[in-house]
């Protein structure tokens, strides 16, 4: 931490993460609401229930806990990756497709 540019990619990598966040959130609106948080620590408001979420990004290999009323929140650690980053990401799109197509399944039945 006491590294010259450490907090620097810290923060560049917490905004990274935010803004790849918030694009999920807008192409599932029925999964997500919204994106919270700052830097690393940053959460998503789940419109199903969170736990469902949860187990589905579970089944991806991306741990991820809940928080709060119905948040689920991803808080890798200051050392995390680009490619880390970018795995965990794809790993989120394909567990929030399947809560998508979960719950559109659920409905119509």
């Amino acid at each position: 931490m006491l590294a010259p540019g450490f907090m620097a990619d810290v923060d560049r990598k917490g905004r990274l993460l935010r803004a790849e966040l918030e694009k999920i959130a807008r192409d599932f609106p029925t999964v997500f609401e919204d994106v919270r948080g700052a830097g690393l620590l940053l959460g998503m408001k789940c419109v199903p229930p969170q736990g469902d979420v949860q187990a589905a990004c579970i089944a991806e290999g991306l741990l991820a806990i809940t928080a709060g009323e119905n948040v689920l929140r991803l808080a890798p650690p200051l050392v995390v990756t680009d490619q880390d980053i970018t795995e965990a990401l794809a790993m989120l799109r394909r567990a929030t497709q399947k809560s998508q197509d979960a719950a559109k399944k659920a409905a119509a039945n």
